[in-house]
């Protein structure tokens, strides 16, 4: 149990260094917080609430992962410059495509946002 614990608190330290450190992390999870809430008004269908669940945490836990490499990268190109060691262009590769599933996810949340509160906003318009 103790082990447990101690990883959750990893965890919510992962989570507050992002809501920190990261510009966009707190305007995101402010985002998926209002979604939620106009789904409640809206009161949208199981399916509906299931996709926006798993569409808002994918999003957010890509944007975490990219956090990460994006912190680990860092450490390994400060690593290369302490060393005199020529800088590895995939290193700025990694980062890139690492924001490049971040913005894939976004796109996704988008996508799905629509499909679920179009209808419901504007029943005469999505037939």
């Amino acid at each position: 149990m103790r082990k447990t614990v101690k990883s959750l608190r990893y965890a919510l330290a992962g989570v507050l260094h992002a809501a920190v450190t990261e510009r966009n992390f707190p305007l995101f999870v402010v985002a998926f917080a209002i979604e939620l809430f106009l789904a409640f008004f809206l009161r949208i269908s199981r399916f509906e609430w299931t996709a926006l669940i798993i569409t808002g945490g994918v999003f957010l836990s890509v944007e975490l992962l990219n956090t990460a490499i994006e912190r680990l990268s860092d450490a390994l190109n400060d690593e290369q410059h302490k060393f005199n060691v020529k800088f590895d262009s995939g290193i700025r590769l990694t980062k890139d495509v690492a924001a490049a599933a971040s913005f894939m996810s976004l796109l996704t949340i988008i996508a799905i946002s629509l499909i679920v509160f179009l209808p419901h906003l504007f029943p005469r318009l999505v037939q």
